[in-house]
């Protein structure tokens, strides 16, 4: 299921968090409060807000942040944590398709699509050409266009970043491209992890 191959250039904001690190979780079906749900995020505190207010008020190491673009739930977490979890993202893909982008600081990179509780796709950006899944070669042409087969280097300048190609990959199977008025504007936005705290205790404990 196609969704068109995007147009260079779309996910170009995503650069300067490259260093950093970040995980996209693409979901189809589902809702940002089952996401809340999935990837563990305290739920108490979850709440709608824009990036600088988040920042503020939850761990940036720990914060996730989501939302809906048509019928596809995402969530973004930078640098990358749990909304990379495969297994996760396997069981909330039944029924339906989820798939994932991820760059750690260490620059170590994966692409993973999940269809009906079914690793499809998964792949490293930098070595497309070592696929994995039920349905690794269906994807070779969009693969193609959007610039990572043949492999794509980061010091060529006639080919795009690895982990871009794979974000435009993600938007050609799914037709979702987030802006950064998108991820910096109102989200759902929480905390992963757990917490054993009194009624007068606030994320980072007692206010």
């Amino acid at each position: 299921m196609v969704a068109g191959v995007p147009q260079g250039g779309d996910w170009d904001w995503v650069r300067p968090h490259l260093s950093l690190g970040f995980c996209l979780a693409l979901v189809h079906g589902r809702t940002e409060a089952e996401l809340v749900t999935a990837f563990g995020v305290y739920e108490p505190w979850a709440e709608v807000l824009d990036f600088d207010t988040a920042a503020d008020q939850f761990d940036p190491y720990e914060m996730i942040r989501m939302g809906r673009v048509g019928d596809w739930a995402f969530a973004w977490q930078e640098p990358a944590g749990g909304t990379a979890d495969q297994d996760v993202l396997r069981e909330l893909s039944v029924g339906g398709r989820a798939l994932s982008v991820l760059q750690t600081g260490s620059a170590l990179a994966w692409f993973g699509l999940m269809v009906d509780g079914v690793e499809e796709l998964a792949f490293e950006p930098m070595f497309p050409t070592h696929r994995r899944g039920s349905r690794p070669d269906e994807y070779v042409p969009l693969m193609t266009e959007v610039g990572l087969l043949p492999p794509a280097h980061p010091d060529n300048p006639g080919r795009p970043s690895p982990t871009l190609a794979a974000l435009s990959l993600a938007t050609a199977v799914t037709g979702v491209t987030l802006s950064v008025a998108t991820i910096t504007g109102p989200l759902l936005t929480g905390e992963i992890g757990n917490y054993d705290l009194g009624e007068d205790d606030g994320p980072h404990g007692p206010w």
